[in-house]
């Protein structure tokens, strides 16, 4: 019994500095920020991930989109992923063009993803949408301008309560974004009153920009109360 042990220690050991001994090269899928933001009055995190190609010394006059996602510390990994591959490879086989995914990390979604302060029996944080958004705008994009090539055209990106905020920010005549992806947007937090408000004031240039709004795995009851709702924007 003890030899075996000792076999057992001997070959961990050896195999450990074997392991120890071999030596890789990363892969660097991004970069992580900090900024303090004066209109929040608290320090934010943001996640970069560059294009393929945008490093190469034949890419230097190169701008490119950049691809705001909401919820960054959860969807950062594999949305980086899916732009990267979807971009890749020769330009006839690419589906989308390359872009700077950013993923910026949460801190109070229901601050920040509510548009709309909602009245309810406890003190709740809901209501500071339209503060975070100018956050984006003024503080966070003129810094990642500042820091990379972009093009100046502005992707935002949220799922569920931050799908909310990016279909409201599509909803507004000054959004600083030039299209949108809202992903099984919570559009519960909006009554048949304030989505009536919402859109019977929209100027003709919202319908311009691009919007995508998507749902999964939907039920019977919630298809049937969002599937108006949806069809309205």
């Amino acid at each position: 019994m003890r030899w075996s042990i000792s076999v057992f220690l001997i070959i961990l050991f050896t195999g450990s500095e074997g392991l120890k001994a071999q030596s890789g090269e990363p892969i660097l899928l991004g970069y992580k920020y900090e900024l303090f933001s004066e209109i929040l009055e608290e320090e934010r995190s943001y996640w970069v991930s560059l294009p393929n190609d945008y490093n190469l010394s034949s890419q230097t006059d190169k701008t490119y989109s950049v691809l705001v996602l909401l919820d960054g510390a959860a969807h950062f990994h594999f949305a980086s992923g899916i732009v990267h591959s979807m971009s890749s490879g020769n330009s006839d086989k690419r589906k989308i063009p390359p872009m700077i995914v950013v993923g910026v990390v949460s801190t109070q979604r229901e601050r920040d993803f509510t548009p709309d302060k909602i009245q309810t029996r406890r003190e709740n944080q809901t209501g500071g949408g339209d503060r975070f958004l100018t956050f984006l705008e003024r503080e966070l994009l003129p810094e990642l301008e500042g820091r990379y090539r972009t093009s100046g055209h502005r992707i935002l990106v949220g799922h569920s309560l931050a799908g909310l905020i990016t279909t409201h920010s599509y909803l507004s005549d000054t959004s600083g974004f030039h299209a949108f992806i809202a992903v099984d947007p919570s559009f519960g937090m909006w009554d048949e009153k304030v989505l009536e408000e919402k859109t019977s004031t929209l100027n003709s240039t919202v319908f311009q920009r691009p919007f995508f709004s998507g749902y999964c795995k939907l039920g019977k009851e919630k298809f049937s109360k969002s599937r108006s709702t949806h069809s309205v924007l």
